[in-house]
């Protein structure tokens, strides 16, 4: 029976069709994925239905035509993805960074969107009957030519032809707030303003409170009329408010918190959703630690720190183990010629993780740096550092990508430091 991620992820790499037929197989079975790393994965077709895939990593990842709909995608790191011609009804996208996504012709019908960066996205031929979104959804710089108000391709706006720039902030600007049980949102309705007039495909920019919320809070969204003197109004009012907005600067301080953990350190370095498609994926799928083995350890340290595993003279073989320092911190992967070599998990006593390559107990090659906060660092390592090509994904879902030397994203104060991990001793 297959029940941990890593069974679900190997399954996965098997391809659609024979994940499809399990889950045709195990229909009552709901796979649990939250944070896998899905990076430029090829899930086309897949039936992700009711899956668990809330902070998973699903940057660049191809979704073409894949069944999503109810799935938790909380949280999901989606930007660049290919999600065209998807099914998303019901689904939760809640705080997902699906910034230039190809949605087009995607069902997002009653699917929640509140708080979703669908920044520089792509909408056209969407489904939008009944979704959700609020203030803090994200809708700025959207290519739309039109979409559909209800399913199976039903009510298309504009009935022919595109989008004119001043039609479709009409569109959006009203859309239900009732959420499904178990959900919860505190954040207004949003109202949609329109930011460019100078193409044919319209392009949306987000204006927070722009229209007050509907007195009807489950209400979907209106048919098209397009209103004179209230389309001005919403363009001046997205103008002014627009400005006001691009005032106001997201800046983060990460400090350095831990004397033996890489943490991300940032005065005013400037966050926004960017494209990493040429990031390599990793070549590591570690399983999560196990359970410590209920019995003597196969050698036990002066410092206390004990060893499951082959060895030989006091130290590891060649092959897989598991050491489990006195501090609290872990080791499990694979060792050659005694030192961390090959790939594995760190997992620090304060809820960091390192799963990637090593070498020479270094943090060498490519890995995923998880924070107890949520940040992640996803890219590439020499010496514990990150060094290459990388991206740090915040826990509120904004980014930054780029070359990283010596522990430092290049021409910013972000900061990806460690000191030297703790060594095993006989």
């Amino acid at each position: 029976m297959i029940e941990t991620e890593h069974e679900f992820l190997s399954l996965l790499e098997q391809g659609a069709d024979s994940w499809n037929s399990w889950r045709e197989e195990h229909r009552t079975i709901k796979p649990d994925l939250s944070r896998a790393y899905l990076f430029e994965a090829n899930l086309a077709g897949a039936n992700l239905s009711g899956v668990d895939l809330s902070r998973a990593c699903l940057i660049g990842a191809n979704l073409t035509g894949a069944d999503l709909s109810g799935a938790d995608l909380q949280g999901a790191y989606a930007s660049s993805a290919k999600l065209n011609q998807a099914n998303l009804s019901q689904a939760n996208l809640e705080g997902a960074d699906l910034s230039q996504a190809n949605l087009n012709h995607a069902n997002l019908t009653e699917a929640i969107a509140t708080s979703t960066n669908f920044n520089l996205a792509a909408l056209t031929g969407a489904c939008l009957e009944g979704w959700q979104i609020n203030n803090a959804t994200q809708l700025e710089d959207i290519t739309c030519k039109y979409v559909y108000l209800q399913r199976e391709q039903q009510q298309r706006q504009p009935a022919k032809g595109k989008f004119k720039p001043d039609e479709l902030s009409q569109l959006v600007q009203a859309v239900p707030q009732s959420v499904r049980p178990g959900q919860v949102s505190q954040l207004s309705t949003t109202a949609i303003a329109l930011g460019s007039a100078t193409t044919n495909t319209a392009v949306l920019t987000r204006a927070d409170n722009l229209a007050a919320q509907s007195p009807h809070p489950s209400q979907t969204i209106p048919a098209f009329t397009p209103p004179q003197e209230r389309k001005w109004r919403l363009i001046a009012a997205g103008v002014l408010i627009g400005i006001s907005l691009t005032a106001v600067a997201s800046t983060v301080i990460l400090r350095l918190t831990q004397a033996e953990a890489p943490t991300a350190q940032t005065d005013t370095a400037q966050r926004s959703p960017v494209t990493v498609a040429s990031l390599p994926a990793l070549p590591c799928q570690e399983p999560p630690p196990p359970a410590l083995p209920n019995r003597a350890p196969d050698y036990e340290y002066q410092t206390g720190t004990q060893y499951f595993g082959p060895l030989a003279n006091g130290e590891p073989t060649d092959g897989r183990g598991t050491m489990a320092y006195s501090s609290g911190n872990r080791y499990d992967g694979e060792y050659r010629n005694g030192k961390r070599n090959g790939c594995g998990t760190f997992t620090f006593a304060n809820g960091r993780s390192y799963v990637g390559q090593f070498q020479d107990d270094w943090f060498q090659g490519q890995g995923l740096w998880t924070l107890e906060n949520g940040d992640r660092y996803v890219g590439e390592f020499r010496q514990n550092k990150c060094n290459g090509r990388g991206t740090f994904i915040f826990a509120d879902g904004s980014s930054q990508s780029g070359t990283w030397q010596n522990g430092s994203l290049v021409g910013t104060n972000l900061s990806c430091d460690r000191t030297p991990l703790e060594m095993p001793r006989s």
